[in-house]
């Protein structure tokens, strides 16, 4: 669930996954708050070492919408290499 996210949680424990100092998945929801078995939870993964929107497309359909949903109500910077997204780590400080 993403209702009412604390921005500054989500960017921590976003910066502990990259870091590999926490899991992404806890219990039934990963790192976000997203079910581990839906496509949300797939590309929130993928964005971790980076995915085209092919590939994420390929785990959950709407993906414009999914990365609009993490800049947003996340408050998480992605950026685009060519045609790969990901967590920008510089921004995050990892």
């Amino acid at each position: 669930m993403s209702l009412n996210r604390n921005v500054d949680e989500d960017r921590a424990a976003t910066r502990a996954v990259l870091a590999g100092q926490r899991p992404t998945a806890e219990g039934p929801t990963n790192w976000l708050g997203h079910q581990i078995a839906s496509g949300a939870a797939k590309i929130d993964e993928m964005l971790l070492n980076g995915a085209t929107k092919a590939e994420m497309g390929a785990a959950r359909g709407a993906v414009d919408e999914h990365i609009r949903h993490l800049r947003e109500a996340h408050g998480l910077p992605i950026i685009e290499a060519g045609d790969v997204l990901a967590f920008d780590r510089l921004a995050l400080g990892v």
